[in-house]
């Protein structure tokens, strides 16, 4: 269960530090170009949170779940020394998500 928060926790300062580039362009804008400050600076910050955790919460369930499975079969794949197999598996799990995503 440790050894589970740490990992984490890992995903969630790796999240924070994703958005830090976003957050700073955002701050600078704010204070040097505009010269103030936006209405429900609070809000924004607790919501930024959120997205992290959200993300953090994301990448550590596909790690748990979706990343072994295809390793797994992978591996399988490359055993039998099928490349077309192989190739049509990875066509087929990368495909269909990507066909509703806006062009």
């Amino acid at each position: 269960m440790v050894e589970q928060l740490k990992d984490f926790l890992h995903a969630l300062a790796h999240a924070l530090r994703n958005l830090l580039p976003i957050i700073i362009v955002v701050v600078a804008f704010q204070a040097l170009l505009l010269r103030e400050w936006p209405e429900g600076g609070l809000s924004m910050a607790l919501g930024l949170l959120i997205v992290a955790l959200g993300v953090a919460l994301f990448l550590r369930g596909l790690e748990l779940s979706i990343f072994p499975v295809g390793k797994r079969l992978a591996n399988q794949f490359t055993k039998r020394g099928s490349m077309p197999l192989l190739m049509l598996f990875g066509f087929a799990s990368v495909s269909p998500p990507s066909l509703p995503s806006p062009p």
